[in-house]
């Protein structure tokens, strides 16, 4: 430090902060088996929230840490040297903290290393030394904690700290909680949400939502990182979640049945206004989504006698989530979005130009098409998926009607009168209903299909991933009709275990 124009009494904080956080490292690498840097490190661990260049009380000492991780963790020996030379060089501005991002390769990606090693708790403890490294874990204003209780419980309690002062704690039942927390540059904040006092019934699905761009602010340098803690076992290794917008687990699941976690958030800016803030939610209300994928039905047909012509085809595609409804007993709709288009042409002869000794053929046509996204509650219970009762079948639940009209388009041209018509249709879900189902009454071989139930899907086409089927069949009469699924399966398939 002496050698490069750095002493402990300039005027800048960040030179105080740097030269004596330095210093305690060398006092580490030196003499090893002293110790004399532990003293520092439960107010270390207390404020990891807190501004990396802090010198209040004895941060400062504590954050020798830092550097110990660079050189022994991240292991570039040449790290200090490389940092006391940068902030030589930028003595006269005295912006150290500029200097030392620049040094600091790949900074956001090293920060969010040091972040996992400073929770320091089993079964994630990284720093070593000798005889061994102290078992103080990140706590105090380092963050909170947010215990989840059952949603009958009358013991709510929106934060407090606890009688040591170590830890803020909030109690609270399922619901939906709104978060924005604010990172001080260099900063780390630990939250941890605890499930362990919740069985499914209380919380079946946990969605973390970070899609909220308006309430983020400079969050360039944040790392989104969490340790799961599944079935009362920590995960092996820490999961990345700074480019998710959403993450969700099916408590459901055996391999999702989460009872803890730790949300860790770091900020890699190290300028004096780097600060970060982060907004996001914790939605523990909704049910898991058992299947999700999707129905397909086509149908394509053209009648030819003379020369009148009818053409008809036909497009409907649903994307469904659904839900096992246990007093049903099938699978009834979460959500799905629906895309349906129809055209209907015909081509004729027009019989009063014909009487009149004129042969012309009228060209007429009807097109219907339309999208729509619906969600449903659990009273609403349509129903999409049944199985069998021998639990060797499935099938599929057409289910045309919508709770939205007006969302399919009709559009009718007749070349004869010249005439272009446009509106929407009141009842959508007749019209697919009865052009869909209408061709599912037919006889293929010695079996006879009824109506939307009719479509019976055998066991072979159930694995233990998905769920599918497809059957093509060509009518008498020369209509090609495809019918087809295929859904995800998300949690364990009831009625087939």
């Amino acid at each position: 430090q002496f050698e490069m124009g750095l002493t402990w009494y300039d005027i800048s904080p960040e030179l105080d902060w740097l030269t004596e956080a330095t210093a305690v490292w060398a006092e580490s690498y030196i003499y090893p088996e002293c110790n004399s840097e532990h003293q520092y490190l439960e107010e270390f661990f207390y404020y990891t929230s807190h501004d990396r260049f802090s010198i209040e009380g004895t941060r400062e000492y504590g954050s020798y840490l830092l550097f110990y991780f660079l050189t022994e963790v991240a292991g570039r020996k040449s790290y200090v040297a490389d940092i006391l030379h940068a902030a030589a060089g930028v003595k006269e501005s005295m912006d150290v903290r500029g200097a030392m991002a620049s040094v600091i390769e790949d900074i956001k990606e090293v920060y969010g290393r040091f972040a996992i090693c400073n929770w320091n708790m089993d079964p994630y403890k990284v720093y070593k030394d000798t005889p061994k490294f102290p078992s103080v874990p990140a706590y105090g204003e380092s963050g909170r904690v947010v215990r989840y209780i059952p949603k009958d419980s009358d013991n709510n309690i929106l934060g407090q700290w606890d009688k040591d002062g170590m830890i803020y704690l909030e109690t609270i039942k399922p619901g939906i909680e709104e978060c924005k927390e604010t990172i001080a540059p260099g900063g780390i904040k630990y939250i941890v949400y605890m499930f362990d006092d919740t069985k499914i019934e209380d919380i079946e699905k946990i969605k973390f939502d970070f899609s909220d761009e308006e309430g983020q602010n400079d969050i360039k340098w944040m790392k989104r990182q969490a340790f799961v803690k599944i079935n009362d076992k920590w995960l092996e290794r820490s999961q990345d979640w700074t480019d998710k917008d959403e993450v969700e687990f099916c408590r459901k699941k055996d391999d999702e049945y989460v009872t803890a976690l730790v949300l860790i958030l770091s900020n890699a800016g190290l300028g004096a206004n780097d600060s970060a803030t982060l907004t996001y939610k914790v939605d523990t209300r909704d049910k898991c989504t058992d299947l999700k994928g999707y129905v397909k039905a086509s149908i394509d047909a053209i009648y030819e006698e003379g020369g009148d012509s009818i053409s008809i085809n036909t497009l409907y595609y649903s994307e469904d989530e659904l839900l096992y409804c246990s007093d049903c007993d099938r699978y009834v709709f979460k959500n799905r979005k629906i895309s349906y288009e129809d055209t209907y042409a015909a081509k004729y002869l027009n019989p009063y130009l014909a009487a009149a000794g004129t042969t012309k053929y009228e060209n007429t046509q009807t097109k219907h098409s339309g999208t729509l996204y619906e969600e449903y509650t659990q009273e609403d219970k349509i129903g999409r998926l049944q199985i069998s009762d021998d639990k060797k079948s499935i099938s599929i639940i057409f289910a045309p009607y919508t709770n939205t009209s007006d969302w399919i388009n009709v559009r009718m041209t007749d070349t004869f009168t010249e005439q272009n018509n446009t509106h929407t249709d009141s009842e959508p879900g007749l019209l697919i209903g009865s052009i869909i189902t209408g061709w599912l009454d037919f006889e293929v071989g010695s079996k006879t299909y009824n109506g939307p139930m009719g479509m019976v899907y055998d066991e072979c086409e159930i694995t233990d991933e998905h769920i599918s089927g497809i059957r093509r069949i060509t009518t008498i009469d020369g209509a090609e009709i495809l019918l087809e699924f295929k859904y995800e399966i998300k949690s364990k398939l009831k009625g087939l275990d």
